[in-house]
C-alpha cells in the first residue's frame, strides 16, 4: 500500500509503543530481550524521523511496492534466512559442546531477534541507498 511518509511513520511508530507496554505491563515483563527490541525498534524510529525531517518527505508518497523495493525486502529476507540458520546451527553445537552456557530457547530468541534486526537493517540499507 502506497501511504504517505507521515502516515508510515505512525505506523512504523506502533511497535515500540507495544514493546514498551508489554515490557512494563504485559506477558515479556521484566524481559530483557523484550526491552532490547523495544530500544532498537525506538532507535530505528528516531532515524526514521530525522530522515524524514531532513528530506521533507513527510507529506509525500511512500512507494513501498515498486519493483526496486520488492527485490530489496525479498534479498534481505533471504540474506536474514540464511546468517540466522548459520547463527543456529553454530549456537548448537557450540551449546551442545558447553562452550558457551545459555540455554536453547534464550539461544534461539536471540537470534530470532538478530536475524528481524539484520533483515531490518539490510532492506533499509538498500532501499535509502539506491
Amino acid at each position: 500500500m502506497n501511504v504517505t511518509y507521515r502516515a508510515y511513520f505512525l505506523m512504523q511508530a506502533l511497535l515500540p509503543v507495544v514493546l514498551f507496554i508489554f515490557y512494563w505491563k504485559g506477558a515479556g515483563s521484566g524481559s530483557d530481550l523484550t526491552l532490547a527490541a523495544a530500544v532498537l525498534a525506538a532507535i530505528r524510529l528516531v532515524s526514521l524521523g530525522f530522515r524524514y525531517q531532513k528530506e521533507k518527505l513527510w507529506n509525500k508518497i511512500n512507494r513501498q511496492h515498486d519493483q526496486r523495493t520488492r527485490s530489496n525486502a525479498h534479498f534481505a529476507g533471504y540474506m536474514s534466512f540464511w546468517c540466522t540458520l548459520v547463527c543456529l546451527v553454530a549456537g548448537t553445537f557450540l551449546i551442545k559442546n558447553a562452550y558457551i552456557d545459555v540455554q536453547y530457547t534464550q539461544f534461539i530468541a536471540y537470534t530470532v531477534l538478530f536475524g528481524f534486526v539484520l533483515m531490518l537493517v539490510i532492506k533499509d540499507y538498500r532501499n535509502f541507498s539506491q
